[in-house]
Formats: structure tokens, sequence, C-alpha cells
């Protein structure tokens, strides 16, 4: 049986409903294997979605009122900097999406969206997004290992082999680099 593929979440957050209703409609949500969890049609509004949604794309427009994009962003990133932010400006907004860029933003499009663009954008925040889950994963894996190698040479020592490193000379450079405590218990 094949594994349910799971799907990446977006947050929409533009100040004009058209926007947000093409959004919605003209991009192939499922076929990218993303959903839309939410819209905001200002920044106040999407900081709360983002807590209660925890999305992994968020598409926002970077003029808007009362919080703008780029102080969503900066607001956001700091506690999810795999967070993946495309961001919508208008052509006189250049310097802006200029800034969003140079403070971490993902990419930006300009208005009108071209929705082709706006599909291969997002096809590549996809491979991104899996990229990371991979050495997310694969970082695990390694800490899993190191973890079980460190209480392998644990019993080594308390079995009183003076040279309990020889045999995991594979794992030089890894957590068992750093400092440890062992703590024992006389026996008798």
């Amino acid at each position: 049986m094949d594994e349910i593929e799971e799907k990446y979440k977006v947050l929409l957050v533009d100040d004009e409903p058209i926007i947000l209703r093409s959004l919605k409609v003209a991009i192939p949500w499922d076929d990218l294997q993303m959903e839309i969890v939410g819209e905001a049609r200002n920044g106040e509004l999407a900081l709360r979605l983002i807590e209660e949604t925890t999305p992994h794309i968020i598409i926002s427009d970077i003029r808007m009122p009362v919080i703008d994009g780029i102080t969503l962003m900066k607001e956001v990133l700091p506690k999810n900097p795999k967070l993946v932010f495309i961001f919508i400006s208008g052509y006189g907004e250049f310097e802006y999406a200029r800034e969003a860029l140079r403070q971490g933003a993902f990419d930006y499009l300009l208005k009108p969206i071209d929705h082709d663009e706006l599909v291969a954008m997002l096809q590549r925040a996809k491979t991104r997004l899996d990229e990371q889950k991979e050495n997310d994963q694969m970082m695990h894996s390694v800490q899993m290992l190191s973890m079980l190698a460190r209480e392998r040479m644990f019993a080594e020592i308390t079995l009183g082999n003076a040279r309990p490193l020889e045999h995991l000379k594979w794992l030089e450079n890894s957590e068992l680099e750093s400092g440890y405590f062992m703590a024992g218990c006389p026996i008798g």
C-alpha cells in the first residue's frame, strides 16, 4: 500500500478579495499536493491564522493595511525559518520586493499574477520543502545512531574496555566528540 503523501499547507494573505478568489480557483492545489488552510485580509489576521494552522507556505501581498507583508515575514520567520514566503507586489513596489528577498522571502510575483509562473514557483517551493523534510529525517537518524553508539561506548567503559571508541572510528566528528559525564554506583 502506498504511503499517503501529506499535503503542504498554504496560507493566502491579501487585502483584495478578487486576488484571494483568483488564487484559490486558478492554481491546481491538489496536483501540487498542497491545500489552502486559510486566508487573511491583512497581516494581523494572518498572524493569528499562522498560529492556528502552522502553514508551510505563505503567499502574501507586500502592501496591506494594519501589518504589511514584510513586517509579517519578519515577525514569523525567526520562529519558523523553514516557512516559505512568496510575495505578490504591484509594479511600482519593486523596491519592496527586493527588500523582501533580502529579508528571507523565497520569491515574489508581480501583479497581475501570472498563474503559470506562480505554479512553477510553488513547484520549486515544494522541492525545497521536500529536501528540508529529507534532511530533517536524515539528521534524526544520525542523532539516533549517535545516541546508540554513545550508549555502546558507555557500556564498553563500564565493562572495563580501555579503548571504547576503537570500533566506532566511523563516528568521528559526531556527537561522541562532545563532552559527556558518566555517573556510576559502587558495586558490592
